[in-house]
């Protein structure tokens, strides 16, 4: 069969490194930044003109990336090493709000409101991540992929050997079906073994995507329970992987040894 490969993809081009307040860490950070366009390709060959779709910024401490809108806001150095005074002191004004709001959080002086967001905040950010983790090609393990595959093998072989190979009334040999429904049976059990094995490869992959960083995000402000449930509620409400895979209680006793 001939599959004509095309599409759009997102290009990133490096742009260098400034500082910039990371909402996981609570402070400000040295952080990578990068051009995003939307460009269509055959076959990885460019065809048409590439169409802006703003920038990212990728903290260098916890990995966390966040997109922005339009022009980037941020002046940039070709090292980390190489971020200017200026250029954080510009962050510090730019950020003045968030970092005002983490200083209040230390002193304990933040509304129950101010709280509800912070709380919140990381699974607003980390959602699209798990979304992508969800439906990622990287949940399709070689041992999934063996069962679902020698599943339909044995079903195929155990049903044509039962009902597709002819049996005379009255011949003395065992009935295909004696072999042919046990094979197929076989196959059918390795076929929700397989199903399984997705359900929870998928789990797991949105867990090990998004858990250390809601754990590095949360632990300062060590959410209860009944905050957590509440929240993953109204993920799951909206069937999304967040919603589907965490668990408040689980979540909140990894913060608690965060």
């Amino acid at each position: 069969m001939f599959v004509i490969w095309w599409g759009k993809r997102l290009d990133k081009t490096d742009l260098g490194y400034t500082s910039d307040y990371c909402p996981f860490c609570r402070t400000l950070a040295p952080c990578h930044v990068f051009r995003l366009t939307l460009v269509p390709h055959v076959y990885e060959m460019q065809t048409g003109p590439a169409t802006p779709m703003g920038h990212a910024v990728r903290c260098e401490q916890c990995s966390l990336e966040r997109a922005y809108r339009g022009e980037s806001p941020f002046p940039t150095a070709p090292k980390v090493a190489e971020i200017s005074k200026e250029d954080e002191a510009l962050a510090a004004k730019r950020c003045a709000k968030d970092l005002d709001l983490e200083q209040r959080r230390l002193k304990g002086t933040i509304s129950s409101g101010e709280r509800a967001y912070l709380v919140r905040e990381p699974f607003e950010l980390l959602a699209e991540k798990a979304e992508h983790s969800a439906v990622s090609l990287g949940s399709a393990n070689p041992r999934k992929m063996l069962y679902l595959m020698v599943s339909f093998f044995m079903i195929a072989i155990g049903l044509g050997a039962g009902f597709g190979i002819p049996h005379p009334k009255y011949a003395k040999e065992p009935h295909p079906l004696y072999f042919g429904i046990p094979i197929a049976v076989a196959g059918v059990f390795l076929l929700f073994k397989s199903i399984y094995l997705m359900i929870i490869s998928t789990r797991d992959q949105v867990r090990q995507a998004v858990i250390p960083l809601l754990v590095r995000a949360l632990t300062p402000l060590r959410p209860t329970t009944a905050e957590l449930t509440e929240i993953l509620a109204e993920w799951k409400s909206k069937d999304h992987p967040l919603g589907r895979y965490l668990d408040p209680q689980h979540l909140e006793t990894w913060t608690r040894q965060g």
